[in-house]
């Protein structure tokens, strides 16, 4: 069993030890001032200092010398506070409190993932908590510790006491919902606190160690199983029905006024743009079964129009009377997000009451690339191991309890920070074809690709639909229509997939590198206690290796410096930072000089690679132990 922490307090010449539980805490709620650079000042202060439900004492300050007696309030009791801790370090007055600042942010997104970005009325109203009014900084104060005075300050007029009544409430709330997690729970997630260095590990040890800690025994894992029961298999989508086109008109009529949408939304106002995109994008998917063949339909709509309904109405409705799978494809997963959210919500909402359409077997799915989901295996690995850094400590703390209620394992459904995202990668499924538990246990990257095959509506991002074209249709499931929405950045994704990048810094580096090495196995060679020939053999190599280095140094900036000077010839005022080479622009006279250069550049880089090889054979061929 861990060491329960306890908090230290001075009063007059007597130190008492205090179970963080036992002790009295300062809720805080300040109004911050930019100044200027990274230096911010605490322009107005409310403080509440209370034990459990017992309001202890309050404070306020509206000045900055006010601010200054904030420390003899709060005196060695922790803070609890919502996101105040950069401000706090920013107004240099972190380190005047010692005992640690328990942040209800990092408390809420640890137990609450999608509560991360709230601010806190709306982490109060989540809560279920009411919010103060500006009379409750006239709370009654009960007795008062030893050694602790209130200091009621001015006029609450800023409404900064009542926010730090809501700190005090949210804070509260959050250690009651922490309680109820088992024992075992608590423990692992206190010691990757610990690790993370977050002030919260002392809290959570203490409550892991509170004689009303639900369970016993030590550091719980995750409970695999239970994951798994929450990523049952889906039922297959099965085989197509038979064709049944639309009635002309009838999709136009649902949009009309006084069809399902306008009585299902009070404010819904009928578009003829998007009725009219609704009712091309029906016969487009009808087409399919004509006798002429499938037709595609390129719409270009303006902004308002409801384009996501006008495509999705006529998506869902053919894929459920067909029972056929439709595709729609997105430039970003907020898009993705929106559409599975909210847009197709609203839009079975509507259609619920439509005579002869049963909904209720309508199903969607969203399937992102690998790296968006949480890999089990990879994730109880890194919490078990015993090098972690802070920040895949926090990573790991922060996705704990996530991991016993998501569905999804979606990094979507957390607010990761830049570290912690680069931790993520780690922890990804993005290994997925080489994992044993890509097979059996729980996966939710498969889990996500069996719901995939079992939608009617499936919805994904550019990248993903061409990075499936690209391996030969291995990620996504069998589908014959396909809607593409923000088709007018699919070339630029197209180009990023199936293009690649190159930088003058790139070679440069390459080269260098290759360089270094070269030159320091030749001085080993020379060194070593190889015989002579051996050594002068080598030596030779290291030369051949080393001179056409020089010449793709060369040809290359030629080239850069060439390619500049043809974008820059090319370029016009609206210029948007990238150059399309096209048949006209290979027929300039300049390019025939940039072929030029390539080929210079393509024959000095592949005699560097035959030099470097033959390199490689001779250090191959020394006898054991002579190689330098």
């Amino acid at each position: 069993m861990s060491e329960t922490p306890t908090l230290q307090f001075q009063f007059g010449a007597s130190l008492l030890r205090v179970h963080p539980l036992d002790a009295p805490v300062v809720a805080l709620a300040a109004r911050i001032e930019e100044r200027g650079g990274d230096r911010a000042v605490l322009s107005a202060v409310g403080a509440v200092k209370f034990h459990g439900d017992r309001v202890l004492g309050a404070f306020h300050a509206d000045d900055e010398q006010a601010v200054a007696r904030l420390a003899g309030f709060i005196g060695d009791a922790p803070l609890a506070a919502h996101g105040l801790g950069g401000a706090l370090a920013q107004a240099g007055l972190d380190a005047a409190f010692g005992a640690g600042l328990w942040d209800a942010r990092e408390l809420a997104a640890l137990l609450i993932p999608a509560s991360a970005d709230d601010a806190l009325p709306q982490l109060t109203a989540r809560l279920g908590l009411e919010w103060p009014s500006p009379g409750d900084a006239a709370l009654p104060v009960d007795a008062m510790p030893p050694g602790d005075v209130a200091l009621p300050g001015a006029a609450d007029a800023s409404g900064v006491v009542a926010d730090a009544h809501a700190v005090r409430a949210v804070h509260l709330a959050l250690v009651e919902r922490a309680r109820a997690l088992p024992v075992g729970a608590l423990r692992r997630l206190a010691d990757l606190l610990r690790r993370a260095r977050s002030p919260l590990a002392d809290l959570i040890a203490a409550l892991a160690d509170a004689p009303t800690a639900p369970g016993t025994g030590p550091i719980g894992a995750l409970d695999e199983a239970a994951i798994a029961s929450r990523l049952e298999r889906p039922r297959s989508l099965g085989t197509p029905n038979p064709p049944k086109p639309f009635a002309p008109g009838e999709v136009g009529a649902l949009l009309a006024d006084g069809g399902p949408f306008a009585r299902r939304f009070p404010r819904y106002e009928p578009r003829a743009e998007q009725a009219a995109m609704a009712e091309a994008v029906a016969r487009a998917l009808d087409s399919a079964t004509r006798d002429d063949g499938p037709r595609h339909l390129l719409v270009e709509g303006g902004t308002g129009i409801g384009k996501s309904v006008a495509y999705l109405l006529p998506a869902a409705l053919h894929a459920l009377r067909n029972n056929v799978r439709v595709v729609i494809s997105t430039n970003t997963i907020n898009l993705q997000e929106q559409l599975i959210a909210k847009d197709i919500p609203d839009l079975l909402n509507a259609l619920r009451e439509e005579p002869g359409l049963d909904v209720s077997r309508f199903r969607c799915a969203q399937l992102k690339g690998k790296a968006n989901y949480l890999c089990i295996r990879r994730w109880e690995a890194h919490a078990n191991g015993d090098a972690m850094s802070p920040d895949e400590a926090r990573l790991l703390a922060k996705t704990l309890v996530w991991l016993d209620e998501t569905r999804t394992g979606d990094r979507a459904e957390l607010r990761l920070d830049a570290p912690e995202a680069a931790s993520w990668e780690r922890m990804s499924a993005s290994g997925f074809s080489a994992c044993a538990g890509a097979r059996e246990g729980a996966c939710f990257y498969r889990h996500a690709r069996e719901e995939a095959a079992a939608a009617h509506l499936l919805v994904v991002n550019h990248a993903l639909l061409l990075s499936d074209l690209q391996v030969g249709g291995s990620l996504l499931p069998d589908y014959d229509f396909l809607i593409v929405d923000e088709a007018h950045n699919l070339e630029t994704e197209a180009t990023r997939q199936f293009g690649f990048r190159i930088s003058h810094a790139t070679v440069e580096d390459l080269v260098e590198r290759l360089g270094g090495v070269i030159h320091g196995f030749g001085q080993a060679a020379r060194a070593s206690a190889m015989e002579q020939a051996r050594k002068e053999s080598a030596a030779l190599r290291c030369d051949e290796a080393q001179t056409p280095l020089y010449r793709v140094r060369d040809d290359w900036a030629r080239l850069m410096a060439g390619l500049a000077e043809f974008a820059a010839s090319q370029r016009g005022e609206s210029d948007d930072g990238e150059l399309r080479i096209t048949r006209s622009e290979r027929a300039q006279p300049k390019w025939s000089e940039l072929d030029v250069a390539w080929a210079d550049f393509e024959r000095s880089i592949a005699e560097a690679a035959e030099r470097a090889a033959a390199l490689l054979r001779e250090m191959e061929s020394l006898p054991a132990g002579a190689a330098p």
